[in-house]
């Protein structure tokens, strides 16, 4: 019964592992692949003009390729996502794990899950159709696609994360650390932060980066994995009928996704 049992997690183990090695295996050629193809691409433009042109321009009678405005894009929407993001994270997480009754955390707990199954482009989406209207109105903008409507897409993105992250680790915490700070006179708020949160927080605001890195392309990716070519020409569906339904929100959540490189660019030529 024990060998058999034995043999058992043996091959469990080897499944498990094989399994990992081809997930490993599969990065690993994607990574040659795509390094293979843009070797001819790079020697032709150049690895300088290519990483800090401000001007991507790939179909008109002068190509140019840079990839600046989309670094910067990268780093600010991080940037800013983790700015506005972590801190809101954080504390809900503190009140999910430390605070709230039952009740409440159970539906934050639900609500929370189901908004960490919404895929990216949704959240482009919505963006696009409620946030940028919105900026454009408030601060009687000609037009509301910005990196600040990037920023907070990319927040609300990275919360179900950090908040679920957050509340593992503080739940984590041993019971010994609150109890002892209790018993030196400190309040319950004060054991909160200053021992149960600097415990668990490095690992949390490593998730935090990662997520939101991680979440700023993989719209993008989706989009270009799409290998479809927009008409940015066509304004709508009523005026030309060839345009296809979806290839014109495609259109429409692109132009909102790359309207931060737009604002990088200014940013780095100011």
């Amino acid at each position: 019964m024990a060998q058999r049992k034995k043999m058992f997690e043996a091959v469990v183990h080897g499944i498990f592992l094989l399994l990992g090695l081809i997930t490993v295996g599969c990065v690993l050629l994607i990574t040659v692949y795509l390094i293979i193809s843009g070797i001819p691409a790079i020697q032709k433009i150049g690895l300088v003009p290519f990483l800090t042109g401000k001007v991507w321009s790939s179909t008109s009678a002068e190509p140019k390729y840079g990839i600046l405005p989309f670094i910067l894009t990268s780093v600010y929407g991080t940037a800013g996502a983790i700015v506005l993001g972590v801190p809101i994270g954080f504390l809900t997480a503190v009140y999910l794990s430390k605070v709230a009754p039952k009740k409440v955390r159970t539906v934050l707990e639900a609500a929370v899950s189901l908004l960490a199954g919404i895929p990216s482009v949704v959240y482009g989406l919505v963006g696009m159709l409620v946030l940028v209207p919105a900026i454009r109105k408030t601060f009687h903008l000609p037009d509301g696609a910005s990196l600040f409507a990037a920023i907070i897409v990319l927040a609300v993105m990275i919360l179900p994360s950090i908040i679920k992250v957050s509340v593992t680790a503080l739940e984590a915490v041993p019971h010994e650390y609150e109890d002892a700070s209790l018993a030196l006179g400190a309040t319950e708020v004060e054991t909160y932060f200053r021992v149960s949160v600097p415990t668990k927080s490095p690992a949390s605001s490593a998730n935090a980066s990662t997520k939101t890195s991680a979440s700023s392309c993989s719209a993008r990716i989706g989009l270009r994995s799409t290998g479809k070519q927009f008409d940015t020409s066509c304004p709508s569906i009523a005026q030309n009928r060839d345009c296809e339904i979806h290839s014109v929100i495609w259109m429409r959540i692109w132009q909102f996704l790359t309207s931060g490189s737009r604002s990088a660019t200014r940013i780095s030529e100011a």
